[in-house]
């Protein structure tokens, strides 16, 4: 089967996967040497229900009015995303989207009854990201591109350096634009075709899994554990965006992730646990970032300070077996609160994953006639998914509601849902009061003060 390389890039009413939605999708298919094959551009009418977030509106200031006159349904244009990302043989990307975007797209497959997860195992479809692969250029090859500097530090955001390295023409944050810009890096990097080809298994399972087995180990009360050094953004620039770790195991409760442990945490030296309580372990799944690589002396791009704090700290943990049991237990059982409240748009990760016969249910769903969607939704064994049924009508095709489930999607729109870590979602009111703060704590230039009255005029018609 051919592999494709699908490059897409999404502006979002703000940054909820549960509660916000998509207003603006581009993408591009390319073959494996980055040849363009097509381009796809989509533009979303606002959504019943759905209060966008200021602070978004002004950073990529699309017209509310220009999307309601020109977009298409959000359920419109999510089938056509979902059809793309699942077409055989693809491999989604962008500029961070496995930080952002994968998931959004995820919550907005689950909110409209598609399959979310099928994009990134299923038909030889899988997922990567630039960002982290950017990140290793950054560290080891400096001289492809120019760095853009922020505030006296590097900055690897996307429109900072397609202004350093002129990637792409047109505005920043719209997503056609961020997509050229972002194929336009990948031509770049991928002339080191020996380091490209070496990045691009990090996104492979197996492959990354065997380079996980070749990591050196440490041995504390006669168990192995592997050690090396982790690349990820959230290490932050002062660190060089790297941190010596070791592999504590698989979690406890969540099966598909292992939990490495920090060692430049002078913390542990005290050997009081509860001075430990806001210790976290760093979480790996395979073939998503924050990858790990050999923790050589060739490949080492934090100061001896902390090279020396690692080494100390390890041999503290050799020496105190008994304690380090205790903050290896701590991390691998932790688990994450529940919010019992949460609503159902932000429950996918909370529900488990469709089974077979759901899966042809919802395929099936989508193509019936709209009276006989109202009708099946009830034949949902699972009763998140006759919710779902009913929010998806009711945003989309009320006419096809009954009186009685009319006013059921009514009351949700009155609702105040909250989301898996019990935050709410943002309402008029709250989203008025950051348009007041915006306009007398941020400098806005004249576009940003029209999209902002803009939006008060669509909070408050």
């Amino acid at each position: 089967m051919r592999e494709t390389y699908l490059f897409y890039d999404l502006e979002t009413s703000g940054l909820s996967p549960f509660f916000d939605q998509i207003y603006q999708f581009a993408a591009i298919r390319t073959d494996l040497q980055l040849n363009e094959l097509a381009r796809y551009e989509y533009s979303v009418k606002p959504t019943r229900g759905v209060v966008p977030t200021p602070e978004a509106m002004i950073t990529h200031r699309l017209s509310l009015a220009q999307l309601e006159a020109e977009g298409e349904s959000e359920y419109a244009v999510i089938l056509k995303i979902h059809a793309l990302l699942n077409e055989p043989g693809t491999i989604s990307l962008g500029y961070n989207t496995l930080g952002f975007d994968d998931e959004f797209l995820r919550f907005s497959f689950y909110r409209h009854l598609l399959t979310p997860y099928t994009h990134q195992f299923a038909n030889q479809c899988r997922r990567m990201d630039l960002f982290p692969i950017l990140i290793f250029y950054y560290l080891f090859r400096s001289d492809v591109l120019n760095w853009p500097q922020k505030e006296g530090q590097v900055s690897l955001k996307l429109d900072g350096l397609t202004l350093a390295n002129q990637l792409a023409e047109g505005q920043s944050h719209h997503a056609i634009v961020d997509v050229e810009a972002t194929i336009a890096l990948a031509k770049i990097l991928i002339q080191d075709q020996k380091m490209w080809t070496y990045l691009l298994d990090f996104f492979v399972k197996k492959q990354e899994e065997t380079r996980l087995a070749k990591l050196p180990w440490i041995e504390i009360a006669q168990v192995r554990y592997a050690q090396g050094v982790m690349v990820d953004s959230k290490f932050g620039y002062a660190r060089n965006l790297q941190a010596p770790v070791m592999c504590l195991g698989q979690h406890w409760h969540y099966k598909n992730q292992t939990i490495w442990l920090r060692l430049d945490d002078e913390r542990i030296l005290t050997g009081d646990l509860t001075q430990l309580t806001e210790l976290w372990g760093v979480k790996k799944r395979l073939a998503e970032p924050p990858f790990v690589i050999l923790p050589e002396a060739r490949f080492i791009r934090f100061d001896p300070a902390r090279q020396a704090l690692a080494a100390e700290v390890l041999a503290y943990l050799q020496a105190h077996p008994v304690f380090f049991s205790e903050i290896r237990d701590q991390l691998l059982d932790y688990k994450y609160p529940e919010c019992k409240e949460a609503d159902i748009d932000a429950a996918l990760y909370l529900r488990g994953f469709l089974s077979d016969h759901e899966t042809q249910q919802l395929k099936r769903f989508h193509t019936l006639t709209l009276s006989d969607q109202a009708q099946f939704r009830t034949f949902f064994k699972n009763t998140d998914l006759q919710e779902l049924a009913l929010r998806h009508l009711g945003r989309f095709f009320p006419e096809a509601l009954n009186e009685a489930d009319q006013g059921l999607f009514e009351h949700y729109l009155q609702s105040g849902p909250l989301d898996y870590q019990s935050r709410p979602k943002l309402n008029v009111m709250e989203a008025l009061k950051r348009i007041e703060l915006l306009k007398q704590e941020r400098d806005l230039d004249e576009e940003q003060s029209r999209v902002l009255t803009e939006l008060i005029d669509f909070l408050m018609p």
